[in-house]
């Protein structure tokens, strides 16, 4: 069965509240009413009759009957000594029942309850309603008895107004009782329309304490926990913030001082410390009511501890096991931190010393290597020796990796400088290609950028192009294709787009940018290359303003855009 509202029971408990005792102080009155109306009926009845006794003389007959009873609105029937019927005023004669002997028990006549009246009468009640009072005629003893009846009164005169008074009663209850009802409940829907904005996140929501008794307190809890609950929310948003503006290499100082500032911003600490190395203290301190006191959170990272955070807070400020935790994330997330500032660190150094040593490798290889290519080449045209042919080939593949080790540990270190020039990217695609020297394999130039010239370092573009060339020969099944375009990017600037697209393979979309990383080669089995050329190439484009990406190709193949800036040329 369905649960009632706790509106309608509380409705129900008001209305039978109120009208319970009116229904049982009804019922009283009537009770009482019925019990009064009676008594004086038994009264007048027993009066009338004793009256009508003295009055009578011997005579009783019909009409001495009749009379009587138009006198007095009373059924009369005369009894004689031995009691029986001598006449009566109408038909109801056998309805009365004989008078008590007084030897007889008051219950002997005919089932009558008999009893004696206040004025000399007797009075009986019968089983069928009737109230009749004996009085005796002469004597004593009685020669003749006669007999008032009526039927017995229950004070109906009285029991409309009282039924009024009643459904009247009945009906205010129902109002005072919805009425009051409304008041309860309307705080506490107050409160449902408040906890459902809290739920919601609206954590400024409040509600009206509009008095001091269990719902004015229970309003007044609410809105501390409200206050409370969003003073952690915005507790929360500082510590979650506390290193979002700083990157690894700002350094463990620059951490620190970020967690004190976000600490006292989220806590409200008075004084605040970050101690490194020193573990939190594991004895917590009792609490002096009216002193400021200490809170403190290990640094942890796992089984770790790199040192600890603690702050002073106000008398007044209280401090509950959330405040803790939250103190607890500040110190994992300021751990975290100061541990990836100490590996940026190592790793700035063990990048500084393999730039070092590839800047000694590739200055100590480069002399050698000229030398070796000069000498070789020159022995080459005098005597012909394909072998000799060989040794410059592979000289000057050996100074490429130098020139592109160099220029890896110039990118990185930032000292490139492009030494900017406009050109036509169609010729220096076409010298580049003609540079590589594969005859057997076809260059399809598509030039749609006739009037714009490229605005860059023409040595670096040649060897953009030329990696990006050579990439194609090594890995694709067919001619080569290079599209030239002018393009307008989002800034409304327009850039000159190379695409450089073979027919092979392609590269599979997990790997699309594993393609520009170091000394990487996705063929397996592959010996040709050193693995930097796109790398460089990347590097070298986004170092004049430019952008290099693998674009999408229908179909077999992999393409290369890259982008450059442009300057348009008028018609001569």
């Amino acid at each position: 069965m369905r649960r009632l509202a706790l509106r309608s029971r509380l409705t129900l408990a008001l209305a039978a509240a109120a009208v319970v005792p009116v229904l049982i102080f009804s019922l009283l009155v009537l009770l009482l009413l019925d019990q009064t109306v009676g008594d004086r009926q038994v009264d007048a009845l027993g009066a009338e009759a004793q009256l009508a006794a003295d009055q009578l003389g011997a005579d009783l007959d019909a009409g001495a009957a009749a009379r009587i009873a138009g006198a007095t609105g009373s059924g009369v029937t005369f009894f004689d000594a031995q009691g029986r019927v001598l006449a009566s005023s109408g038909s109801g004669a056998d309805q009365v029942p004989p008078p008590p002997r007084p030897s007889a028990s008051p219950s002997a006549a005919a089932g009558a309850a008999a009893a004696a009246g206040a004025n000399g009468a007797t009075i009986s009640r019968t089983s069928s309603g009737l109230v009749v009072a004996y009085a005796s005629v002469g004597g004593p003893p009685a020669l003749f008895i006669v007999a008032l009846s009526e039927p017995a009164a229950t004070g109906p005169a009285l029991l409309a107004p009282l039924l009024a008074i009643l459904v009247a009663t009945l009906v205010l209850a129902a109002f005072l009782s919805l009425a009051l009802g409304r008041s309860l409940i309307h705080p506490l829907s107050e409160l449902r329309e408040t906890l459902d904005r809290l739920q919601a996140g609206d954590l400024q929501a409040k509600v009206p304490v509009e008095s001091d008794d269990e719902l004015g307190r229970l309003a007044a809890s609410h809105n501390r926990l409200a206050a409370t609950l969003a003073g952690r929310n915005r507790a929360l948003a500082v510590v979650s913030q506390a290193f979002a503006p700083l990157a690894p290499q700002a350094g463990v100082a620059s951490f620190s001082a970020a967690a004190e500032g976000a600490a006292r911003q989220a806590f409200g600490f008075t004084a605040v410390s970050v101690r490194l190395g020193q573990p939190p203290d594991v004895t917590s301190p009792e609490r002096v009511p009216g002193e400021a006191f200490d809170v403190e959170a290990p640094l942890a990272m796992g089984d770790e501890v790199l040192g600890s955070i603690r702050g002073t807070l106000p008398p007044t400020r209280d401090w509950g096991e959330a405040d803790q935790d939250l103190l607890r994330v500040l110190g994992i997330q300021l751990a975290g931190a100061i541990r990836n500032a100490e590996l940026f660190d190592a790793t700035a150094e063990l990048a500084e010393l393999k730039n070092e040593f590839l800047r000694g490798v590739s200055h100590n290889l480069q002399t050698p290597l000229t030398s070796i290519r000069a000498f070789a080449g020159q022995l080459a045209d005098e005597t012909g020796d394909r072998r000799l042919s060989i040794i410059v080939e592979q000289s000057e593949r050996l100074s490429r990796l130098v020139a592109q080790l160099l220029t890896v540990t110039k990118i990185e270190a930032g000292t490139l400088k492009p030494q900017v020039d406009v050109f036509p990217m169609g010729a220096l695609v076409r010298r580049a290609w003609e540079s590589l020297g594969h005859q057997a394999t076809d260059l399809g130039l598509d030039d749609g950028a006739t009037g714009w010239l490229a605005a860059a370092d023409r040595d670096w573009v040649e060897q953009v192009v030329w990696a990006l060339l050579d990439n194609a020969l090594r890995h694709g099944g067919g001619p080569v294709e290079v599209h030239l375009a002018p393009v307008a990017d989002a800034a409304g600037a327009t850039r000159l787009h190379t695409t450089v697209r073979d027919h092979g393979p392609g590269i599979a979309p997990e790997d699309r940018e594993r393609a520009f990383e170091r000394f990487t080669r996705l063929a397996p089995g592959t010996a040709e290359g050193s693995g930097l050329g796109l790398s460089v190439a990347r590097g070298l484009v986004e170092a004049m303003g430019g952008r290099l990406w693998l674009a999408d190709v229908e179909g077999q193949g992999a393409a290369f855009t890259f982008s450059l800036p442009a300057e348009h040329i008028g018609e001569p």
